[in-house]
């Protein structure tokens, strides 16, 4: 380790070092606390920062993050995070339809559909394929029928 320290050292080379603007960084973090991603932990909102070209150090981010929004990081240090409240407006309000992928390569792909309100479920399919949208818009349109109505989300 002190050899290859004193090499680096000898050529001249280094830790590059971060040139960032606080400011902006703080500017840009109130703006993501201010949207949906009020819950994102410093690690996310590196990712975020990075993602936008921002070249700051993850501690840098971990530290404004405490100091402009504690009561979340806290939240997130207790694992206390507070799930959503899903509210319908009634049966047949919104449906959730979705996919099950990963039995896909043994030729098992499973497709579901449940009411938000109720949580009835409305279909547990196996197909052959996920690739063919008309398959699951075939679904969608029987459960339709059998319940004589759609619904106003999907």
């Amino acid at each position: 380790m002190r050899t290859l320290k004193s090499r680096l050292n000898a050529l001249g080379l280094r830790r590059r070092s971060l040139q960032f603007d606080e400011g902006e960084i703080r500017a840009r973090i109130q703006q993501e606390l201010d949207g949906p991603d009020r819950i994102a932990g410093y690690r996310s909102m590196w990712y975020t920062l990075c993602r936008e070209n921002f070249a700051v150090p993850r501690q840098v981010v971990k530290n404004l993050l405490q100091e402009m929004d504690p009561e979340s990081c806290e939240t997130r240090r207790r694992r206390q995070l507070k799930r959503r409240i899903n509210v319908n407006q009634g049966s047949n309000y919104c449906w959730h339809m979705d996919g099950y992928d990963k039995i896909k390569p043994f030729g098992f792909p499973i497709h579901g559909c449940i009411d938000g309100f109720g949580r009835k479920v409305l279909w547990l399919r196996v197909s052959r394929t996920n690739n063919n949208p008309t398959v699951v818009a075939d679904w969608y349109l029987e459960a339709v029928r059998g319940l004589r109505g759609c619904p106003a989300k999907v």
